[in-house]
């Protein structure tokens, strides 16, 4: 079976010579990386240059094992980036190959320690995986708007769960419940417990919160009847209400959470 250093190092070989800079991310820079995590790898290239750095890459890939399966994601992607993820017919089936090819130009490379870790450079000719200088107050305000946006979404949706049970619809009502419930109040507690990566959605819930925070969302994840969930809407409630009656946006000291991380 292919090892992901051997992966790695195809592909460095393939692209050193074409590209400017190149990292590995995910758990690799979030130091949480095992035996069942994949290869996040970040790639920089002059702005012209994206459509072209796919061939290289994927003749690297082919000549260590042919590609089992390939996804691309839809352009212009959520991140502004060109992405693919391979599999690897003789790779373990979790060591998936996800690339992202980054412009030069790119504003936000995703390399910002204090969301997204500290990346491993491979490679780095012009200082692409440098962070960006972090504006406090700019921030701050993307902070505020996204509470708002969760405290409006939870009250003004969270009802339709129990609309969805009158009908008899089940699974439409644990389909807004998950969305317009639960989703909203990871927001809130993220404001609280990570502000810096408040957006994150339900990822690394359990490195980033309390232990017992972690235990009532993974219950009320789970949703076994109709009872069940009606009993679950006022604990959501319950703890949405706390969590946003705690929140002192202005008292965070972002500069120092940043501070930290970086150092």
């Amino acid at each position: 079976m292919l090892t992901r250093e051997q992966i790695l190092e195809a592909l460095r070989v393939a692209v050193e010579p074409l590209a400017l800079a190149m990292w590995e991310g995910g758990s690799v820079a979030r130091g949480a990386a095992d035996a069942m995590s994949d290869i996040d790898l970040s790639i920089v290239v002059e702005d012209d240059a994206v459509a072209a750095m796919w061939g290289p890459i994927e003749a690297a890939l082919s000549a260590r094992s042919p590609i089992a399966l390939a996804w691309h994601a839809p352009e212009p992607a959520w991140h502004g980036h060109a992405q693919r993820i391979y599999r690897l017919r003789d790779a373990s089936p979790w060591l998936l190959v996800d690339v992202a090819i980054i412009k030069r130009s790119a504003a936000d490379k995703f390399v910002d320690p204090e969301q997204h870790g500290v990346a491993r450079v491979i490679f780095d000719r012009i200082g692409a995986s440098a962070p960006r200088p972090f504006d406090a107050d700019a921030f701050r305000e993307k902070l505020r708007a996204g509470l708002a946006r969760a405290v409006t979404t939870f009250e003004m949706f969270e009802s339709f769960v129990e609309k969805e049970l009158a009908r008899g619809r089940l699974i439409d009502a644990i389909h807004f419940w998950r969305g317009l419930a639960v989703t909203p109040l990871i927001t809130v507690l993220s404001v609280k417990y990570r502000p810096l990566r408040f957006d994150f959605s339900p990822r690394y819930l359990d490195r980033d919160f309390p232990s017992d925070v972690v235990r009532e969302l993974i219950e009320l994840h789970y949703v076994r009847d109709a009872d069940d969930l009606r009993a679950k809407r006022p604990r959501a409630r319950a703890l949405f209400e706390r969590t946003v009656a705690a929140i002192d946006l202005d008292a965070i000291d972002l500069d120092a959470i940043v501070s930290a991380a970086r150092s």
